[in-house]
């Protein structure tokens, strides 16, 4: 039976009990207290939280007991960042609050809370009305200041920010807050366009004895200001000793230090002490946004002295990863530009293109189809020139800038005697009326356009009236000159001749003679009068042999064959010229655009010569090495392959200088593949991953190394595991474009089938490809057709595998993915989606 006695005997108990639990709940409250500010001076503010938080439930506890636990809790939790957490406690409706009492201290942390919480505007209602309470010694005073400024600039007031912390610096200069309140207040001043209040503070800042972190993430700050206002010296003074580290100087801010002090070298104009701090940086760097921005510096400043094999890489590595898409954009057209700046024309108008294709909505895409319409212009393809000038004309934002497009348009048709399409282009200069500079220049072009037209009449006209509307201007004379030759266009010939004969009268030195007569010869040419111009060519060359005019006249005269049609009379005109004239500035221009049209017009037998004859005559040229080069390319379009191999490996005995190493190898690579001589072009392929490590065919190199391990895995299948190896070495190079990535993956995945393991195989497809190949997309980023390519193929070999297994539902839904990203395939996987569900619609039931 249930004893009725025993809950009334555990009340009298307890009844007992008030003065010896008081006391233990008391001692237990000073004890938790004790812990809790050890923790908090120790930084675990969570385990200061934990003792805190079961003494705000203590009853027996007295006001000040109440009223600490929970100002500590109350820090503890803002040190760790839990606004939520205070904005709960510090609820006046809490039972504590009413027994700690009124406090301003509270109410102090209840907006510290708010803060945290993205409430600014409640934040600063609460601190407004606590802002004097505190006493000046007193550290709230302090901490008020400090957190009014902070709410106060994310309400977007910074004027009122400024003035609590220059407040707070002018009241507690001995608080440990100073420095870091000092750094903030020179912050906030130069964001608000205030940099010489700026640069005062952070001198007091960097004047500071003390090794505090502030003082030297100030002194960064004072050189990166210092750098940007044009005071270099003064800049290099504040972060040289941050370059050097120090007992408060992270790795990360000396790594950025000498970026910075990089930059301010290099604008000093000491480009070999800028690279110096430049590869410092880079070697320090380990964040990978410190070392991209290491790398982006560095390569930049290799690529302006020149050193683009090792400076391109890094700065493409930069654009290809991490940096946003309006600063790769920035950096993706200095890059090019600095190449055509340097005359690397090839290597310009690919970067150009690349620009175009990684940016097709650019707004700066005019600045590019500019670049690279100047870049083809000095290859001498006028026409793709011209298609690029027009574009950017369309493109470009200035009205200035839309007319010098559309002015340089009409100079790429005329180089490529498209003289009606040229005269389009200046007339429609010519006509704004916001031409200016430009007018007097697309006037006189126009009249050419007409004269080469053979429209003599009309241009005869035009250089008059362009002569009666800029008499002063520079090309007045030149008009003249061509209104002399209207004449000899209108067959006029006694007055032609007369003129020409008082021009002739009029010069007294050779040359001058000589341009005369060369310039007649250059009027036959323009009307197409080709055989007249050729002779007028030889005259100049009989009368004036050793002139400049004589080399250009020997080179046109080889062009006059040419559109007469003689096209072996013209390469014999060449070949002479070659001979003769082995030091000409034209050499290089004649012999290249030679070979190249050889090589164009697929007559790569002639191209192969006649680059070996450059390579022979000019053995000391820039361009010998790349002579070799499209030799052994001829050789090999013409199958070749020995001979290929022989070229390039002359290239790389003769050169061993040469910036084309690395490309002069790997066409040797792809040589000896369709030799079947793997093992060899596996060496080559060695070779540049071991010699031209910063080279941009690295990347591609392991990829072709993994290939011949793949087809040498027929006979040996333990090839396959050092395929896969290569493959991935590929695809994890940072330099490594995405489609090269996709595909070394893909390629993983078919080496793991010839394995047999076709599990992990689904796993390679599937991860590896599939799934990044999609994320990708989601995010809006633009995916080559190469990419889809790898994508496609992965998804497809992941469909077979699901569907050797049965598993039909599952093949069905890689399938659909295919058919969602809308590649080219699309349209072959929903035929294979379908033709799964009508076989086997049991597996979707």
């Amino acid at each position: 039976m249930r004893s009725l006695f025993l809950p009334f005997t555990m009340a009298a108990l307890l009844a007992a009990m008030p003065a010896a639990a008081d006391t233990a709940a008391s001692t237990n409250q000073a004890a938790a207290l004790l812990r809790a500010r050890s923790a908090i001076q120790d930084g675990l503010f969570r385990m200061a939280a934990a003792e805190l938080t079961p003494c705000l439930d203590n009853s027996a506890a007295s006001s000040s007991e109440a009223r600490e636990a929970l100002l500590l809790l109350c820090r503890a939790l803002f040190e760790d960042m839990r606004g939520a957490d205070i904005v709960r406690y510090t609820d006046p409706a809490q039972p504590w609050i009413a027994r700690a009492g009124p406090s301003h201290e509270i109410s102090f942390w209840r907006a510290g809370g708010l803060f945290l919480e993205g409430r600014d505007e409640e934040a600063c209602s609460a601190l407004k009305e606590i802002e004097d309470v505190f006493p000046a010694g007193s550290e709230y005073a302090g901490r008020v200041l400090r957190l009014s400024a902070r709410c106060a600039a994310r309400c977007g007031r910074p004027a009122d920010s400024i003035a609590a912390m220059q407040r707070f610096d002018n009241e507690h200069p001995g608080s440990p807050d100073s420095l870091r309140n000092l750094l903030e207040l020179a912050s906030l001043l130069r964001k608000t366009g205030r940099t010489d209040d700026a640069i005062a503070a952070l001198r007091r800042l960097a004047a500071m004895p003390e090794a505090a972190d502030a003082v030297t993430e100030g002194r960064f700050l004072l050189g990166q200001i210092l750098s940007e206002s044009g005071q270099m010296a003064e800049a290099e003074t504040a972060l040289l000793p941050l370059s050097g580290g120090g007992p408060t100087v992270t790795t990360q801010l000396q790594a950025r230090a000498c970026i910075l002090l990089a930059q301010v070298r290099s604008a000093a104009g000491r480009p070999d002490e800028a690279i110096e701090s430049a590869r410092s940086a880079f070697a320090l760097a380990v964040a990978p946004e410190v070392k991209r921005r290491a790398g982006l510096v560095l390569g930049k400043l290799l690529v302006e002295r020149g050193e683009v094999e090792e400076g391109v890489p890094l700065v493409k590595a930069f654009i290809a990863s991490g940096a946003t898409n309006e600063e790769a954009q920035v950096t993706h057209l200095q890059l090019a530009e600095e190449l055509l700046k340097q005359g690397r024309y090839d290597r310009a108008a690919q970067e150009f293109q690349n620009f175009e294709e990684a940016f097709p909505a650019s707004a700066r895409s005019g600045f590019s189809l500019r670049g690279k319409g100047w870049a083809m212009y000095r290859l001498g393809r006028f026409s793709e020139a011209a298609a690029s000038f027009a574009g950017a004309a369309e493109r470009m934002k200035d009205k200035q800038d839309q007319l010098l497009c559309r002015f340089r348009t009409g100079d790429a048709l005329f180089a490529n005697a498209s003289y009606r399409q040229a005269f389009a282009a200046y007339e429609s200069v010519l006509a704004d009326a916001d031409a200016g500079d430009l007018a007097p220049g697309a006037a006189f072009q126009a009249a050419e356009c007409m004269m080469r037209e053979g429209e003599k009449a009309a241009a005869l006209a035009a250089f008059t009236n362009m002569v009666a509307r800029w008499p002063t201007n520079a090309l007045a004379a030149d008009a003249l000159l061509r209104i002399a030759e209207a004449h000899r266009q209108e067959r006029r010939w006694g007055d032609a001749a007369r003129a020409y004969e008082t021009a002739a009268a009029s010069v007294t030195d050779t040359n001058r003679l000589a341009e005369a007569m060369h310039g007649l010869g250059i009027v036959h040419y323009q009307l197409f009068d080709f055989a007249s111009a050729l002779r007028n060519f030889n005259a100049v060359i009989a009368r004036t042999p050793t002139s400049k005019a004589a080399e250009q006249a020997e080179y046109m005269a080889g062009l006059c064959n040419y559109w007469l049609g003689h096209d072996e009379k013209a390469l014999a005109a060449w070949d002479a010229f070659l001979q003769k004239r082995p030091a000409s500035e034209w050499a290089p221009d004649v012999h290249f655009w030679r070979s190249k049209l050889r090589f164009n017009n697929d007559s790569f037998a002639a191209a192969q010569s006649n680059f070996l004859a450059f390579a022979e005559s000019y053995p000391a040229h820039q361009m010998a090495d790349d002579a070799l080069l499209w030799a052994a390319r001829a050789a090999a379009r013409r199958r070749e392959f020995l001979r290929a191999t022989e070229l390039l490996g002359r290239l790389l005995r003769d050169f061993p200088g040469s910036d084309r190493l690395a490309e002069a190898r790997f066409t040797q690579a792809e040589t000896l593949m369709e030799l079947a001589r793997y093992p060899e072009a596996i060496l080559a392929l060695d070779e540049i991953i071991q010699k031209y490590p910063d080279s941009e065919l690295v990347p591609a190199s392991w990829g072709r190394k993994g290939d011949c391990h793949f087809t040498l895995g027929a006979e040996d299948p333990r090839r396959y595991s050092e395929s896969m190896d290569s493959y991935a070495a590929a695809a994890n190079h940072p330099a490594s474009p995405p489609d090269l990535a996709l595909q070394a993956e893909c390629k993983i995945g078919r080496c793991m089938e010839k394995l047999g393991r076709p599990d992990d195989a689904l796993k390679q497809y599937y991860m590896k490809v599939v799934v990044p190949f999609m994320a990708q997309r989601e995010k809006g980023v633009w995916q080559n057709e190469a990419a889809k390519v790898w994508f496609t193929r992965a998804a497809f070999n992941a469909a077979d595998l699901l569907e050797q297994r049965g598993e039909w539902k599952k093949a069905s839904r890689i399938l659909e993915r295919v058919v969602e990203a809308g590649v080219p395939s699309a349209a072959q996987a929903r035929e294979r989606i379908e033709k799964i569900t009508a076989e086997h619609a049991g597996a979707f039931r």
